[in-house]
This record gives C-alpha cells, structure tokens and sequence, in this order.
C-alpha cells in the first residue's frame, strides 16, 4: 500500500504541474482503450511509470492509456493515470487517479487505492483488512429504496436503459468520475451506481472494486441475457450490459423488478 501511496503522489503532482503549465486539455494520441489521451492523461502516467521504475518495482502494468507491460510477474498494476479526465480539462473538481494490484495466482484484486486529485483525500483497501478513508475506516449503508441517491452513467449508449431508473431514487446524480462514485457508495454517501449500456474498463473499476467489498458493498454485472455476473478481471469479455456498484448488495432484486433491467435486456 506504501507503495501505491507515494505513486499516486507522483501523478498528483504532475497533475498541478501540468494545470499550472496549461494546455492539460490538448489531445496527444490514441490511448490503448481507443479513446484520445489528453496531455493531463500522459503526464500522469509519466510520472507513475517513472516513479515505478525509481522504487525498482517489477510488477507488471496495465494502464489506460499505454496498454499493457507484461514482465511475467505474479502482480500487475492496473492504472488509470486520471479518470474523470473531461472533468478535469474542464475544470470539475471531481477526477481521481486509481491503482490497483492484481495477484496472478488468485485471480483477484487484493489492493485498490483511489486519491481524489483536487481534494487529494485517499479510498484505500487490501483485501480482508477493511476500506479506509484517510485511515479512517468506512462503510457502506443499507439502501432505504425510497430514500435512495444514486449515480449513474448517462450517455447516448444508455438510451431507452434509464427512464425508470431516473425517477425512483430520492436523488439521482451523474458524476462523471467512475473510481470516485464507486468510493463514494463504499462510504455510504451514495446508495449505488448503475451504468447500461457502455461498460467500465477494468482500469476504472479495478480499485474501487476492492474498496467496495471491503466496506460491506459488492459489484454485480447482468449479461445480455439478463444472467447475474460477479466481478472478475475479465468481466469485459463477458458481454456486460448492466453495472452496478451496491453498497446494500441484497437490494438487487428489488432495484432490478422497479427499473424493469431485466425486460430491456431481453428487449434489446
């Protein structure tokens, strides 16, 4: 955990380094997910790539934006340099920088940290030892459906996926920064987030994934039958068209029979 520490310190200064030199929005390339790579975006990842090399660190990476460097270790470190990227370049305050550790031999993600750049407040997990914030311990909160706040995902994909959703939550919010709002169910101050549609990439999910569990929370997946998938490093093979982070996970059947998921799913 130190060590996911003092890289997200890194990408956190380069990221006021690169405000205060401006032009964080200008587009470099095309990243390995397909999506253009601002300048905000490189220098993140430089600094993280640098600073992996610095401690002597031979894990594997996965990154957003370069792809993949395979070392044949038994730990890779899955990285979003900044998510919430068009947050940022537009000057939203609400982007992260989210790391995680895979364990080759489990086949799961045993470490996750998520650090809120502008606020640099710190989500942290390893698996079995409890969710932090700050060091402090948090947890998720039981869903009171008519009470509920919920963010989601809303884009031109999840057309015809949210109109119910939209209107049985006390609150629904759309953030716009995937590691932040799954964080912020593991702490209690959101019920769930829900995406349809477009799916996340393990980069976004991969750390606060394991900060979610460990607050008491859990992701559940629905492919395009409609069949319940559990988090895996692999989910985006599965053919995923429904996301969602709960804190409360026993709320899942009722939030499906009200937002009537399962009919869209075999309509589509």
């Amino acid at each position: 955990m130190d060590q996911l520490r003092d890289i997200a310190d890194s990408i956190e200064l380069s990221v006021k380094e690169c405000f205060a030199a401006g032009g964080e929005g200008r587009e470099i390339k095309i990243g390995a997910d397909g999506y253009p790579t601002k300048m905000i975006d490189k220098m993140a990842e430089k600094a993280a790539l640098d600073r992996i090399d610095e401690l002597g660190l031979e894990w594997n990476i996965h990154s957003e934006e370069i792809g993949d460097i395979d070392r044949g270790k038994r730990y890779t470190l899955i990285l979003d340099p900044v998510d919430g990227t068009y947050n940022a370049i537009s000057g939203i305050p609400f982007f992260s920088t989210s790391l995680a550790l895979l364990d080759a031999e489990s086949e799961s993600v045993t470490v996750g940290l998520v650090r809120n750049l502008p606020t640099g407040r710190t989500y942290s997990a390893v698996q079995g030892k409890g969710a932090f914030l700050d060091g402090k311990i948090i947890q998720t909160r039981k869903m009171r459906l008519k009470r509920a706040v919920v963010s989601s995902y809303i884009g031109p994909e999840a057309k015809g996926w949210v109109e119910e959703l939209i209107f049985w939550p006390k609150r629904t919010r759309y953030l716009g920064c995937i590691s932040l709002e799954i964080c912020l169910v593991a702490s209690g101050g959101l019920d769930m987030f829900v995406m349809f549609g477009r799916i996340p990439r393990l980069t976004d999910v991969a750390a606060s994934h394991v900060i979610l569990e460990e607050a008491g929370g859990r992701i559940l997946m629905l492919d395009d039958k409609g069949r319940a998938v559990s988090f895996h490093p692999d989910f985006e093979k599965k053919g995923i068209k429904a996301f969602f982070a709960l804190g409360d996970p026993t709320s899942l059947k009722r939030v499906l029979e009200i937002s009537k998921v399962k009919h869209n799913l075999r309509e589509k």
